[in-house]
């Protein structure tokens, strides 16, 4: 009890990886990032998340924005969601 925690390897690359983050997603950034992740196409998306379509693809455009991807293909979004351990 008196030391203090001690991690695996992988719990530790995850907290700094997360904490190397300059940036926070909501709850609802992060239900969209795993649904797309899953293949859920977009049009259905308004069934897991309170938004509509536009609202929807307004947040995937801030996604994109705040992981620094050109493009319009959710693939590359979720690949470096992964990466940065968000999905």
């Amino acid at each position: 009890m008196v030391n203090s925690p001690c991690y695996s390897s992988r719990i530790l690359s995850l907290i700094r990886q997360h904490i190397s983050n300059d940036f926070l997603l909501d709850a609802i950034d992060r239900v969209l990032l795993y649904e797309i992740s899953k293949g859920t196409k977009t049009k259905d998306l308004p069934n897991f998340v309170n938004l509509s379509k536009s609202g929807i693809e307004r947040r995937k455009r801030h996604l994109k924005e705040v992981f620094d991807i050109d493009g319009k293909g959710d693939k590359k979004l979720i690949e470096i969601a992964k990466a940065k351990g968000y999905v």
